[in-house]
């Protein structure tokens, strides 16, 4: 489910795999989540987010953040944030009522997708204005994010800025494959096996999960994915680069 949301809209197979890779390794390498830790939480809350239009770089953005200032990592951290975002998306009754109590409106709600950190920054400033405790604070957000969203949500209320920040970051994260990979100044058969590693752990293998999503909802993208699984014993070289990156992701955000 989570790696449907893998899809961008890139036609060539270097492209392609470069531009989840250098996501996947700036989010990683910015925060203590690792590659597989991502690959669960993508599991859990990708096609929540892909339908609710949040972009890859934001989701991944996102995720790195929880992490790393609440410590919610893994499936926790995707169920999480796919109750937050699920709630946004179609409020209870309930839920409605109580955002609209502390002035949210329902065109604050509609816009959140398109600026998580925007929203959680004015449901700060709307709690703050009425001085709500922290006990009203607490019972506001199980109220609206039920008890599966809350904690994740209190982690995005906390953290508006570093949010802002971890979502530009992996945005711009062209070239960080590369940029790691050339720090490694490591062995081609090194890098291979480190990203076969990652891959393993992170449960994510392009094999069983990437190419099927693809195929079913990106045929042309499938296919170059595909044709990638192919080429791997005869041009080790194309992804090597890929390999060592998403590896040393893995290894260096478990230290």
């Amino acid at each position: 489910e989570g790696v449907e949301f893998l899809r961008p809209d890139i036609e060539q197979r270097g492209q392609f795999i470069e531009s989840i890779g250098d996501r996947l390794a700036k989010a990683a390498n910015m925060s203590t989540v690792s590659v597989a830790n991502l690959g669960e939480s993508l599991t859990e809350v990708g096609l929540v987010a892909r339908t609710a239009g949040m972009s890859l770089e934001q989701t991944l953005g996102t995720l790195a953040m929880m992490g790393e200032k609440g410590g919610l990592r893994g499936s926790k951290a995707g169920t999480g944030l796919k109750a937050v975002l699920s709630a946004i998306a179609k409020p209870s009754p309930k839920s409605a009522n109580a955002l609209k109590a502390v002035g949210l409106t329902d065109k604050d709600v509609a816009g959140a997708f398109a600026d998580l950190p925007g929203f959680f920054e004015k449901m700060q400033s709307k709690m703050d204005r009425l001085h709500m405790t922290t006990t009203q604070r607490a019972k506001l957000l199980f109220t609206v994010f039920q008890q599966e969203g809350a904690g994740a949500a209190a982690t995005l209320l906390k953290n508006v800025d570093a949010l802002r920040e971890y979502n530009r970051e992996v945005k711009n994260a062209d070239g960080a494959l590369t940029t790691v990979s050339d720090a490694l100044d490591q062995t081609t058969e090194w890098k291979l096996k480190k990203f076969t590693a990652a891959v393993d752990e992170a449960k994510i293998t392009l094999a069983e999960k990437l190419a099927p999503a693809l195929h079913r909802n990106l045929p042309v993208a499938a296919s170059a994915a595909a044709s990638a699984l192919d080429m791997l014993g005869d041009n080790l070289g194309t992804i090597s680069v890929l390999g060592g990156a998403w590896g040393a992701s893995l290894a260096t955000s478990a230290v």
